[in-house]
């Protein structure tokens, strides 16, 4: 599960197409599912907000571990940092944080949790293990860290919307 990526997937599986005279499909199948895996993240985000009406754009979107594997501070080809380039290229307001890895305009944990609405598990940190989200919050975890959540609801709609849509159902 998560974001296998790391400076080992592309470094390998080009020695083994070279071993196998560039017939290694398999390897090369397996880096596109990777290097995919950021994209499949985002439209499950954009299909969530497309439910109520919105868009990425303007959403306030946390990204919790930006190391390539849990537990240490390498950030070698970490997808989590394709993720914040395509949450960013969508309008949203991205906010990083990661135990480890310590870069300009990260924030600690607790700012990440205040501030965002979407939390995207970039790299499931051990200490990560027991945090506590708001309800509120909406969690996009390729990683199977946490325990699957039932979405919130929709808010209300207007009065004058919901009547429009019961005329427009009748």
């Amino acid at each position: 599960p998560g974001f296998t990526a790391g400076p080992c997937l592309f470094k390998d599986t080009m020695q083994l197409a070279a071993y196998c005279r560039h017939t290694f499909s398999l390897g090369h199948a397996a880096m596109l599912v990777n290097e995919t895996m950021p994209d499949a993240l985002l439209e499950l985000a954009r299909r969530e907000l497309a439910r109520e009406g919105r868009t990425l754009a303007g959403a306030r979107c946390g990204i919790l571990g930006m190391a390539f594997k849990p537990d240490n501070d390498d950030v070698r080809e970490s997808l989590a940092f394709k993720l914040r380039r395509l949450l960013l290229w969508e309008g949203a307001d991205v906010t990083c944080t990661d135990i480890y890895v310590r870069r300009e305009g990260f924030v600690e944990l607790p700012q990440l949790l205040e501030r965002c609405e979407l939390i995207f598990v970039g790299c499931p940190h051990r200490e990560y293990k027991d945090l506590a989200f708001r309800d509120s919050h909406r969690i996009f975890d390729c990683w199977g860290a946490f325990p699957p959540r039932a979405a919130p609801s929709a808010p209300p709609r207007p009065a004058a919307a919901a009547a429009a849509a019961a005329a427009a159902a009748a």
